[in-house]
């Protein structure tokens, strides 16, 4: 059998993967603001674009996402943890649905869906430097492959005029219940000098990582509030990551904007 999806404007499937109630979804990229949608909007130029298909080949849901200029949908994943997917490919948008890139340009974008389309707005990334990095290919934990013409933000060790590029998404994908650190908080969020994480047990420490997974700062809480001083990091969004005394990472991850 075989079915047309989309509408006037250009539309395209890159990847497909089946669904556990026999039927599929399918992803790509779209121009048409006319597209019916039931998860997230039409921005303008190329978004990515997302659709659940039943075991006939009905359309269920359909999402979009991205900004207002080019996002070029490359490979997606079923998240390692069934929660989701990771759709993978490059924008150079710096708004809607893409959290403002550091070095601004073309860079690798990054987001996670839920099982229904619904987009996490805490796992959208756009990781790259100021020439054009492209991602192609991302992989169910979470591991991103492209190649990279940048030399400076995210982008470390450059070899040469153009060289491949991998990141390792350091967002949560699976949460366990956790009672000791359900409370834990930061604020202000935004930030601008500095920021302040709450409701830390004894023990704790606190990794302050960028978006591919360095560690920028590694503080050591004394106390149940901890203040981590930001005012030398460039703008952009943060993952605070909370371990314990013995190195091991807790199920709580928060995500922290700094702005300037």
């Amino acid at each position: 059998s075989n079915q047309v999806y989309g509408n006037i404007h250009n539309e395209s499937f890159l990847d497909a993967f089946p669904t556990d109630d026999g039927g599929f979804i399918a992803f790509g990229e779209t121009e048409d603001p006319v597209v019916p949608i039931e998860q997230g909007s039409y921005h303008a130029k190329s978004d990515f674009w997302a659709a659940k298909l039943d075991p006939i080949g009905n359309i269920e849901w359909q999402g979009v996402y991205g900004g207002s200029e080019n996002e070029n949908f490359r490979r997606a994943a079923p998240v390692s943890d069934n929660t989701g997917y990771y759709m993978a490919g490059s924008s150079t948008s710096l708004d809607g649905d893409v959290n403002i890139p550091l070095g601004g340009g073309t860079n690798y974008y990054i987001i996670k869906i839920g099982l229904d389309g619904n987009l996490n707005a805490n796992l959208t990334i756009a990781p790259g430097g100021t020439k054009s990095d492209f991602c192609y290919a991302i992989t169910s934990t979470g591991i991103a492959v492209g190649g990279t013409y940048s030399n400076n933000f995210d982008v470390l060790d450059f070899k040469g005029e153009a060289d491949g590029w991998l990141i390792h998404l350091d967002f949560a994908t699976s949460v366990v219940p956790d009672e000791e650190v359900e409370e834990i908080t930061a604020y202000p969020n935004p930030a601008n000098e500095y920021f302040v994480v709450s409701g830390l047990k004894s023990g704790f420490n606190i990794h302050l990582n960028n978006m591919v997974g360095q560690t920028i700062q590694f503080i050591e809480s004394t106390s149940d509030n901890a203040m981590v001083n930001v005012s030398s990091l460039p703008a952009g969004l943060y993952n605070v990551v909370i371990s314990d005394e013995n190195g091991n990472i807790k199920p709580r991850n928060l995500v922290v904007s700094i702005i300037r």
